[in-house]
């Protein structure tokens, strides 16, 4: 914990004094300078002791420093226990299945919850108010526990990964591997495209479920290609077609 919190915060630290004590200095005094630099500079000298500690995505977006910071937050606290999860996926591996699994669950219902209720958008459509996408940013965007589906997915795929480490793909499965991942990819481009346009209406549980499923349906064809590439088949043309899959 110590090492990998020593590793990020320096940066943190010089990126709030830029944004304090140079970009003022540096910056042209037009009509946005209050709105893209004071302000931003208010903030971090009021509320910069939140993103040394990395409990800044605790707090709303309007009173956050350094804005988009606020993902280092969210990742170093899922990473706190990350460790304990493994340990308990290692000693006890169906206990562990079904606490993370259980998470994963809880996170995608959360993330439709919150939508739904609160009528947020992933996308900026036309019409859309500024208080709905800075809602969206406070409750979607921020809290680890609606961000965990894709962070327990990558510790899943990483277990796997190292305690199955001589899995052979045939071709057979790599073609389901390959069907599936681009299906998943062909239902978020074809969601995003239903949400878009100048004639769409907000639908809540359109937008709901879409917040709910995207971050699954987006991991399938990004941890199908880290797996290829753990199991050897590392060309690209080996990624799309079946050649020389096995022996």
């Amino acid at each position: 914990y110590l090492t990998r919190y020593v590793r990020i915060i320096p940066n943190v630290i010089v990126t709030m004094l830029l944004t304090v004590f140079i970009l003022p200095i540096i910056s042209r005094k037009t009509a946005l300078q209050t709105l893209l630099i004071d302000k931003p500079a208010e903030l971090c000298a009021r509320n910069g002791w939140r993103n040394i500690f990395m409990i800044h995505n605790w707090f709303k977006f309007e009173e956050m420093c350094n804005l988009h910071t606020h993902h280092i937050g969210t990742d170093f606290e899922l990473f706190l226990i990350a460790p304990f999860l493994l340990i308990l996926l290692w000693k006890t591996p169906r206990r562990g299945y079904a606490i993370i699994f259980t998470m994963l669950f809880i996170a995608t219902a959360l993330r439709f919850y919150v939508t739904y209720t609160k009528e947020l958008t992933y996308f900026v459509p036309f019409s859309t108010r500024l208080s709905t996408l800075i809602q969206t940013a406070n409750y979607l965007y921020t809290l680890p526990s609606h961000r965990f589906t894709v962070y327990g997915i990558g510790l899943l795929l990483g277990f796997n990964l190292r305690k199955f480490r001589s899995i052979k793909v045939n071709n057979l499965s790599f073609f389901l591997g390959q069907c599936v991942s681009i299906l998943a990819i062909f239902v978020i481009i074809s969601a995003c495209k239903k949400m878009l346009g100048i004639d769409v209406q907000y639908d809540k549980f359109t937008h709901a479920t879409f917040a709910a499923l995207a971050p699954v349906l987006a991991c399938i064809p990004i941890a199908w290609l880290i797996f290829l590439s753990h199991v050897g088949i590392k060309s690209e043309s080996q990624y799309y077609f079946m050649f020389n899959l096995t022996d």
